[in-house]
């Protein structure tokens, strides 16, 4: 791994952290099986996805008015919906929020991730 992809990695994670902490995700201590069940939970999510059919490439996008689902396109009109608020969901999306809580995780157990992905890797 690089020098900058090591930057690249925890700035990603601060970045992550700040934005968990902004919507009020870090203002009491969480415990670690608190932690680790917010993980399992978007890996669970992610196979969910899985087991309703959807590929490892569809991303669509919800909304609940009297609780229906109403599915949108994808590419820039749905990029520009879920910037509006509109639920995106699919396999890829779980596999983003898995990857968010593990490097949101990582900064408030004051770790380096880019070091640990390094370790892991060797």
């Amino acid at each position: 791994m690089r020098e900058h992809e090591n930057n690249d990695i925890n700035a990603l994670a601060r970045m992550v952290y700040e934005t968990s902490a902004s919507k009020g995700f870090h203002d009491a201590p969480r415990a670690m099986g608190d932690l680790v069940a917010i993980l399992h939970t978007e890996v669970s999510e992610m196979y969910e996805e899985h087991r309703r059919g959807k590929s490892p490439q569809e991303v669509y996008y919800t909304r609940i008015p009297g609780g229906v689902a109403h599915p949108y396109p994808t590419g820039d009109e749905g990029l520009a919906l879920a910037s509006e608020g509109v639920t995106m969901l699919g396999i890829p999306t779980e596999l983003a929020d898995g990857l968010i809580r593990a490097l949101d995780t990582s900064i408030e157990l004051s770790l380096d991730p880019a070091y640990l992905i390094r370790l892991k890797n060797a």
